[in-house]
């Protein structure tokens, strides 16, 4: 998969999930996120900063989406997806050990 995302331009998620992790995944790789406006995308995508969203799963709304991409700022994916690492989710965890225990 990581040679995917490193040759891609944007990663496109038609379906709806209620979390998504390819958007992460995507993102990690500074790579931009073209999806359908619903589940999990719709928190972890950045509209106009790490990823576009269509709203209709047709292929006209896809269509017009794709056409109106243009390359966003790999340095913005990064950092978006970077409020998923497991490095954080480890910090946050334990600073709630440490004040709640």
């Amino acid at each position: 998969m990581k040679g995917y995302y490193e040759r891609c331009r944007a990663v496109i998620i038609p379906g709806e999930d209620d979390f998504n992790i390819v958007a992460v995944e995507a993102q990690s790789y500074g790579k931009p996120v073209i999806a359908y406006r619903a589940g999990g995308v719709t928190e972890t995508v950045i509209e106009n900063k790490t990823g576009y969203f269509f709203n209709e799963q047709t292929v006209e709304s896809l269509t017009e989406t794709v056409q109106k991409f243009k390359s966003l700022k790999s340095t913005d994916c990064v950092a978006n997806a970077q409020k998923y690492s497991k490095e954080r989710f480890k910090q946050e965890f334990l600073n709630y050990v440490l004040q709640h225990c």
